[in-house]
């Protein structure tokens, strides 16, 4: 070998032995990656300003159940010490402690797939009184999920919440798998520190729903998906969780009307696109009250025999107590054999209507009984109300309007029907429809007239369609859209709806005013204005084109401009003001 050969050899060994000395080892590697995605985040609140809520504490109860109490050991321990981890989060920032008030044994064993029913349960087998909340415990769940709903179920704004185990063999498994080279007994306090982050994170979820938050769209303890890396109440549930706090706990408790009512203006005061869309409409329904319900004619089928009438008396008594499946299986038989009376088809209509979700079945029913009656449009209300549940209102919304037309034809129709038409109608977004239907109702339907006088100034829709070029059938699909760009502003898919909505309603104000905004948001303030004054030339009620000239008056730095519009659109929106406020960057006085 020459010395030249041999010297570039050595260079070249060199060379791999110092590529080696740099690279990090499979052990150094497998630590960072635990330090940089699997490592928790800790839970903390501090970031928050200080609260000003009195100090309270929020006194629970807990139902454990046999598989809780059977696979973890020391449970009652690790219980209390999980509440006093939530309690150091809730604290500093909503001046709340957590007090396991009583144990009691839950004699039920199986932890199945789904809360939902186990919430059930719970609520049937103890009222909570003397606690602000019951929480069920139950064992671990047999899949791997994140879903917060997998992992914990509480009503909203409620009383009971049921919490599974966290333990998770499977996950230690995987672990072991990917931190192959870390020792064991770093692993084993990875696990660990998941472990409660993911109990604390799941309980403060929960609690955050007994309370009233309700899930978000963006990451934080309230996001429908658990998160380790979730470190805080995102800024609007922290405010729906401030004023909930604030009401009395026992008027929390006993859900008073008053405390229902504040924290539903909180709710609707939040910007479009921050809370679950479902979820929104859900707590909205059941603070407001439950709507009034299509009038039903307790009349008894002239044709049915001994037997049947005795089976007709047990369905009413079952729907009364809200047995359903009880109902139905009651009233199968009976349509049956009286498949073609309007009575048995109505009854049985209106148990497919309340049972949940509405199946084909269900549905098939409701028409077949609108079909056979003449001068009654529960059916059809009923047939509606399942149709606006499912993923495309516009069956739903044609089947109103079919409903709308029958009750027109009958002179002797009640305003509880017109009502109940009308709250359906403000359910799908039908502005027009729904302001007329309650202008039928009278009295039964004042909620509905608010309503609609705040959803024509939000989304600029005058009683004159013909000023704003949307049309009454056009109104659901419009509103749809505004909603779908607010949650995304920032989205090619928005920039191309908003265009199509320009093309489509050159002169709706929310449409110029969202145009505006835009143009603002590109430095081209002159148009912005152009556009945000021409729609306030259009309609002087609609409010975002106000909040549209506040905000160019507020960066152009003409405070006086900035106040006029910004006044005149809380005006418009009182329960708003605070989002308003943000929006244009004037602060509260």
């Amino acid at each position: 070998m020459t010395v030249t050969r041999a010297l570039w050899l050595l260079l070249g060994i060199a060379g791999c032995a110092d590529y080696r000395m740099y690279q990090p080892s499979q052990k150094t590697q497998q630590r960072n990656y635990v330090k940089s995605t699997l490592a928790p985040a800790p839970i903390d609140q501090r970031e928050r300003a200080p609260s000003t809520l009195p100090f309270t504490e929020f006194h629970v109860r807990i139902q454990v159940d046999q598989d809780y109490r059977a696979h973890r050991v020391g449970w009652e321990r690790r219980f209390r010490e999980q509440l006093d981890r939530a309690s150091r989060v809730l604290g500093p920032a909503y001046h709340v402690t957590l007090v396991l008030d009583e144990v009691r044994h839950w004699e039920r064993h199986g932890a199945g797939t789904e809360l939902a029913p186990l919430l059930a349960e719970l609520v049937a087998l103890d009222a909570g009184e003397g606690v602000d909340a019951v929480i069920g415990l139950t064992g671990a769940a047999s899949s791997l999920s994140e879903r917060h709903e997998n992992l914990g179920f509480a009503q909203v704004a409620g009383n009971h919440a049921v919490l599974r185990a966290m333990d998770d063999a499977q996950e230690m498994g995987r672990l072991a798998e990917i931190l192959d080279r870390v020792p064991a007994a770093e692993r084993e306090a990875l696990y660990r520190e998941r472990l409660h982050h993911k109990e604390v994170a799941v309980l403060l979820h929960e609690w955050g729903h007994l309370v009233g938050a309700i899930h978000t769209i963006d990451a934080g303890l309230m996001n429908g998906t658990y998160d380790p890396h979730a470190q805080r109440f995102d800024a609007a549930s922290s405010a729906v969780l401030e004023v909930a706090l604030a009401q009395p706990a026992e008027k929390r408790r006993a859900h008073d009307p008053v405390a229902s009512r504040a924290l539903l203006a909180q709710l609707r005061a939040t910007p479009a696109g921050v809370f679950d869309a479902d979820d929104l409409a859900r707590i909205t329904r059941q603070l407001e009250g439950p709507p009034p319900k299509p009038p039903f004619a307790l009349a008894r089928p002239g044709a049915l025999s001994e037997e049947e009438q005795r089976s007709w008396d047990k369905t009413l008594a079952a729907i009364d107590v809200h047995h359903l499946d009880e109902a139905q299986s009651l009233l199968a038989p009976l349509v049956a054999a009286h498949g073609r009376d309007a009575i048995v088809l109505a009854l049985a209509c209106r148990v497919a209507a309340e049972r949940s979700p509405p199946d084909a079945a269900g549905r098939a029913t409701c028409r077949r009984a609108a079909d056979l009656e003449r001068r009654d449009a529960s059916s059809l209300l009923r047939l509606a109300r399942m149709l606006l549940a499912g993923p495309d209102a516009r069956p739903g919304i044609a089947t109103l309007r079919e409903a709308d037309e029958r009750m027109k034809r009958v002179q002797d129709t009640t305003p509880v029907a017109w009502a109940a038409l009308a709250e359906l109608y403000a359910a799908a977004n039908c502005v027009s429809w729904a302001g007329r239907a309650a202008v039928r109702a009278g009295q039964d339907a004042a909620r509905v007239l608010a309503w609609e006088t705040l959803a024509r100034r939000r989304h600029g829709l005058s009683p004159d369609s013909a000023r704003t070029g949307v049309p009454a059938d056009e109104e659901p699909q419009l509103i749809a859209a505004l909603v779908a760009i607010d949650a995304r502003p920032n989205d090619a898919s928005a920039t191309t709806l908003r265009a199509q909505l320009l093309a489509r309603f050159p002169m709706a104000p929310a449409v110029l005013a969202l145009e505006g905004k835009a143009q603002l948001h590109t430095r081209h303030a002159a148009l912005a204005r152009k556009l945000c004054e021409r729609a306030v030339a259009i309609d002087e009620e609609a409010l975002t084109p106000h909040v549209c000239l506040a905000a160019i008056a507020a960066r152009e730095h003409r405070a006086a401009d900035a106040d006029t519009e910004l006044t005149r659109a809380i005006a418009l929106d009182p329960e708003s003001e605070p989002q308003l406020r943000a929006l244009v960057g004037r602060p509260l006085p």
